[in-house]
C-alpha cells in the first residue's frame, strides 16, 4: 500500500488566546477550547480543508502534514476525500 499523508490543523499554544472564534468556523467539530485554548480534538475529524484558518486573530493555526491512519485511508478511498496526498 502506498505511504498516504494528509493535513490537519496544528495549534500554537502559544498564540492562542483561547478567543474561540475558531470553533464555530469548523464544521466537522474538530476544535473545542480545552483549559482556555483552542485544542484540536481529533486527527479524524480535521478534514484539511482550513476554514478555521482565517478566523483565528493571532495566527495560532496553520497546516501540518501527517501520516494517515489505515481507517482514514479505507474512508477517503471510498470517499474522494480532499486534503489527501499518497505518495507511491
Amino acid at each position: 500500500m502506498a505511504k498516504v499523508i494528509r493535513e490537519v490543523i496544528k495549534i500554537d499554544e502559544e498564540l492562542c488566546d483561547g478567543c474561540g472564534l475558531c470553533v464555530p468556523a469548523c464544521a466537522e467539530g474538530a476544535i473545542q477550547i480545552v483549559d482556555g485554548k483552542a485544542r484540536l480534538v481529533s486527527d479524524r475529524y480535521c478534514d484539511g480543508l482550513g476554514a478555521c484558518l482565517g478566523e483565528c486573530p493571532q495566527g495560532a493555526i496553520t497546516f501540518q502534514k501527517r501520516d494517515a491512519e489505515e481507517k482514514f485511508i479505507y474512508l477517503t478511498q471510498r470517499h474522494c476525500f480532499l486534503g489527501i496526498f499518497v505518495i507511491p
